[in-house]
């Protein structure tokens, strides 16, 4: 276990550990209808942009060190699953129309998480995220950052590119869903 704890790992669970407070301040926000006006939509923005920084960071930290763990290629797509899924579902609380696509995204978000983890169980394989499972995810982020702003404050023209960004980041979600089955290095 000590060999699993390199600088990126520790950014990866970073990840994971402020992804709660994160999604709580994110729901207050949401709920409270903005309470502290624009700049709590600002900081949700803020702290929502550092997160998803700090999942290319610790990638990119593993990589240049060689510091690549079987730890790592397990924990950073759980990580973003758990981030995804928190401001998913947030979002939906307050944004009804969103909820296909969460329903969407997480249905697949779920079935590989399931696949991985038998794929370890049986073949002793940690499959990696693809370079596609990557782009993804920052799809995803991108378009769910805007939902994180407020997006009412937002001009229309941004708000139908959210709608775009998420409807393509859906897509892209399943194409990627697929590659990963058939590419599959266990196979």
């Amino acid at each position: 276990m000590k060999d699993n704890i390199t600088i990126a790992n520790f950014l990866t669970i970073l990840r994971v550990v402020l992804a709660v407070p994160f999604v709580c301040l994110l729901f207050f926000e949401k709920y409270e209808n903005h309470p502290h006006g624009i700049t709590g939509g600002i900081v949700c923005v803020l702290l929502f942009a550092a997160i998803s920084l700090l999942d290319v960071f610790d990638g990119h930290i593993a990589r240049k060190r060689s510091a690549v763990t079987n730890f790592g290629k397990f924990l950073d797509p759980l990580a973003d699953k758990l981030f995804l899924t928190g401001v998913l579902f947030v979002l939906c609380i307050f944004n009804h129309e969103l909820i296909l696509f969460a329903t969407l995204i997480l249905l697949r978000e779920a079935f590989i998480t399931v696949y991985r983890v038998v794929v370890i169980r049986r073949y002793k394989v940690v499959i990696a995220a693809s370079r596609i499972g990557k782009y993804k995810t920052v799809m995803q982020l991108v378009a769910l950052g805007f939902f994180v702003a407020p997006i009412e404050l937002l001009p229309p023209v941004l708000t139908y590119l959210a709608w775009i960004l998420i409807l393509f980041a859906t897509i892209l979600t399943y194409i990627s869903a697929i590659q990963y089955i058939i590419h599959s290095k266990w196979r």
